[in-house]
């Protein structure tokens, strides 16, 4: 049994020595009295263990009187100037009802200047209950019904009272406080007698359980007074319907502890187990209560919980298993079991994404399957690659629905082209956010990749672009923050806004000479970027185009360039000097704020730089700004 503790802590005043003499030590202390009640129950019965008040009556050193209540409430009492000397304390536990279960005492010596402290532990009253069992229903003498009282003594469960019914169907006990476990018996095996059930009994209580026949076909059980199992309690099964010869494993979790452990199949025990879990075979087919009875060997705590099984006789299905219309295997198989998928050899570099079934549109990407419990025969049918994947009208492929938020898909691979029209280009949005995709192949048929075409594939690393790209579309990869390394081929011409952007892993990029416009953001929060080339056609680098590229220690910007947009370069905290050249005629607003480490600008002049105005355009002040040639 778990007790409940009043804690009374003391605790001296501590007063600050700092610039007092000896002769100014303090007089008094400080004595503060909490409550931590940590009882606990598992079946209520008529007097409740539950402790709601405790009032408590103490003796002061001068022997005056000190008394006061303590609840959930009202946790504690403090006293901040009391008097040094012996102090004692009485507590009393009281439950809902108003009647004391309980009591304790303790003393504690205040000294002053100094930290004391004490507790009162709050101790169950011992004495003698009652439990009456009633049993109607009875219709014939030629059956002998019994009622047993176990309680565990030194770590084993002995019987302490038993009583056999007659036709009165009354047996009574009267036993001492504790925890124990009822058991009904009948010395006719073909009567259903209900499981055990785990009771408690507080001193003076009237406890009252009532069990009653239904027809003739079994026992009903009916308990007043609130008994009820532990909700700290549970058992679970492996499976709740298993076939007869199967087996089932029920399992016990419970509160830590220190317990034994007794399991029954209905009403009969299981003589081999005292773990915490049973395996258990059943040889018939019907519905079995299995119950768990936990003992605390300590405090002689009982606690209990049921689970159902249903136990039936299999049916067998005929499965076939299909790629396309070819049939690759077929198997009988025992209804309510799992199944595992065949594995299938594809070819042409396809991968096997999953199964459907006959008729149904769900794609199962496990490696397994559950049969219900019918008499069918079933069909399932191989999901490859290019099933994930749609055409339109333009040349554009998309991902289907199925790969919508699929964190499955580690590998796609794109054929040139599906269902006989041929892969132009990567649609809007096509594998957007497959945070699970490694690697995807695409054909060398596209021209083309779309806006956010791979944005948020956070764990894409690499990607090959095919030589045939003209253009790479807004956000096309943006938040693939694994992409260490990608090829740009000669084709493309322009890079959309934020096109690389957050691409946190990569290193380095070759961009060629045929591009001519980068977009805004293009490789904003690159922070692993520590070199780029601009390429000589490129007209005006874009809005914050750089911005928290904060590894780049460098970067050239060609003859072509006439104009540096807003926030261009932003945060290139790694950035310590730059050329602008004399083809530059605009620097927007804050071209370089945040650009910690740059020492010098180097900015080469004709007659068109006269119009550049607003240095170091963010830079830090110290930023020496060189103006170099002649008008």
């Amino acid at each position: 049994m778990k007790k409940s503790f009043v804690f009374i802590t003391i605790l001296s005043l501590l007063f600050s020595l700092i610039g007092c003499s000896n002769d100014s030590a303090p007089l008094t202390g400080s004595i503060k009295v909490s409550v931590n009640d940590s009882a606990s129950r598992t079946i209520t019965s008529a007097v409740s263990p539950k402790a709601v008040k405790y009032m408590v009556e103490g003796t002061a050193p001068d022997g005056s009187p000190v008394s006061f209540e303590l609840s959930e409430s009202t946790p504690s009492w403090t006293n901040a100037e009391a008097a040094p000397g012996n102090w004692s304390f009485t507590a009393t536990a009281y439950n809902a009802d108003g009647k004391a279960i309980g009591d304790g005492s303790s003393s504690a010596t205040v000294v002053p200047g100094q930290s004391t402290s004490a507790s009162i532990e709050v101790h169950e009253y011992s004495g003698m209950g009652r439990i009456t069992v009633n049993l109607t229903g009875i219709t014939s003498d030629r059956d002998s019904y019994t009622s047993t009282i176990y309680k565990m003594t030194a770590g084993n469960m002995t019987v302490v009272a038993s009583g056999e019914f007659d036709t009165t169907g009354i047996v009574s006990f009267t036993l001492p406080n504790g925890f124990y476990a009822l058991v009904l018996s009948c010395d006719n095996a073909s009567i259903n007698m209900p499981a055990a059930e785990a009771v408690r009994i507080m001193k003076d209580d009237n406890l009252s359980v009532s069990y009653s026949f239904c027809d003739q076909s079994g026992v009903e059980v009916v308990i007043s007074n609130g008994i009820k199992p532990c909700p700290e309690m549970s058992v679970t099964l492996s499976r709740e319907s298993i076939h007869v010869g199967e087996e089932v494993t029920a399992t016990v979790s419970i509160t830590p502890g220190t317990y034994k452990y007794v399991w029954y199949v209905n009403h009969v025990m299981i003589e081999s187990v005292n773990e915490n879990s049973a395996n258990i075979t059943f040889a018939d087919e019907g519905v079995y209560k299995i119950t768990c009875i936990a003992y605390d060997a300590e405090t002689g705590v009982v606690w209990s919980q049921v689970a159902t099984v249903n136990v039936i006789i299999p049916l067998m299905n005929t499965v076939s298993f299909y790629s396309g219309n070819r049939l690759i295997e077929t198997r009988e198989c025992p209804s309510s079991s799992t199944q595992s998928f065949p594995s299938i050899e594809l070819g042409n570099g396809f991968t096997l994404k999953g199964w459907k079934a006959e008729g149904s549109d769900t794609l199962i990407l496990d490696d397994s399957f559950s049969l219900p419990y019918s008499e069918t025969e079933y069909k399932y049918y191989a999901y490859i690659d290019t099933e994930l994947l749609t055409i339109v009208d333009t040349g554009a492929v998309y991902g289907t629905y199925y790969l919508e938020n699929n964190s499955r898909i580690t590998e796609i691979f794109i054929p040139d082209s599906i269902r006989g029209k041929e892969v132009t280009s990567i649609g809007y949005r096509a594998f957007n956010s497959l945070l699970s995709l490694t690697g995807i192949t695409i054909p060398d048929s596209v021209t083309s990749i779309g806006e956010y075409a791979f944005g948020g594939c956070s764990n894409l690393a690499s990607i090959n672009i095919p030589d045939a790209v003209t253009s790479i579309g807004r956000h096309a990869f943006h938040g693939c923050y694994n992409l260490a390394s990608i090829n740009i081929p000669d084709a493309v011409t322009s890079i959309g806004d934020g096109a690389f952007q957050d691409c946190s892993s990569l290193t380095s990029i070759i961009i060629p000479d045929s591009v001519t416009s980068i977009g805004g953001w293009a490789f904003d929060g690159c922070s692993s970027l520590i070199s780029i080339n601009i390429p000589n056609f490129v007209t005006s680098i874009g809005y914050a185009t750089f911005d928290d590229c904060s590894s780049l220690t460098s970067i050239t910007i060609p003859a072509s360039v006439t104009s540096i947009g807003e926030w261009a370069f932003a945060d290139c905290s790694s950035l310590t000097s730059i050329t602008i050249p004399a083809s530059v005629t605009s620097i927007r607003q804050g071209a370089f704020y945040g650009c910690s480490s740059l020492t010098s600008i180097n900015i080469k002049q004709n007659q068109q730089t006269t119009s550049l105005t607003g240095a170091p355009w963010g830079a830090p002040s110290s930023t020496e700004v060189n103006w170099q040639g002649e008008l």
